[in-house]
């Protein structure tokens, strides 16, 4: 499955990419990569979820993403995610270190159960 989204940082393929869900879940839910940066109009206008409506429209870029893993309810929680130096969630971050291996252990954890 892909998934066509908005680009609001710096990033490249190959990159990987964590969703976080606001309330009620407050968590981690999705792990996606990168596999595109170059998503053509006519892709973006036949996706549903991804058309870019407003001014806003002629100055966002899109990338395409690879959902590689769905996490269970409470593997990655609101309150894990700040001890491990999570931020805020308003915009879109690259990983401190410490997040980044927080994130990678407790990912290994899983495909290990």
């Amino acid at each position: 499955k892909t998934i066509i989204w908005r680009k609001l940082s710096d990033m490249k393929c190959g990159d990987y990419v964590f969703i976080y869900i606001g309330k009620t879940l407050m968590e981690i839910k999705y792990k996606c990569k990168v596999v595109s940066l170059n998503i053509d109009q006519n892709t973006l206008n036949n996706n549903k979820y991804a058309i870019p409506k407003g001014e806003l429209a002629d100055k966002c870029e899109y990338l395409e993403l690879l959902l590689e893993k769905v996490y269970k309810d409470g593997t990655f929680p609101l309150k894990e995610l700040k001890e491990n130096g999570m931020g805020q969630f308003i915009v879109p971050m690259h990983a401190k270190e410490k997040l980044e291996i927080y994130l990678k252990n407790k990912d290994m954890e899983k495909l290990e159960e």
